[in-house]
């Protein structure tokens, strides 16, 4: 089993959760920013081709940009400000 944290509501509580596992503030389960559903479409300039993990506070996804020159595949890191 992980550690993870609600992505919305994040605490220092390193208790070991599953992605299944559902935030005591918000109902969501920890894994909610991975499902195809519920993951973004875009963030930012960036879209979004398909999440690949989470980590104890953020989410990790393929992402896609377009520039002049080129379009671009990059990974990108998600974390909560708070």
């Amino acid at each position: 089993m992980e550690k993870y944290c609600c992505f919305l509501h994040p605490k220092s509580d390193y208790a070991e959760k599953s992605l299944q596992d559902v935030c005591s503030d918000c109902g969501k389960p920890y894994g909610f920013p991975l499902n195809a559903d519920t993951a973004p479409k875009e963030i930012g300039t960036y879209k979004v081709l398909y999440p690949i993990d989470r980590g104890y506070y953020g989410a990790t996804y393929v992402v896609e940009k377009e520039t002049a020159i080129r379009t671009q595949k990059l990974v990108l890191k998600v974390v909560p400000k708070a």
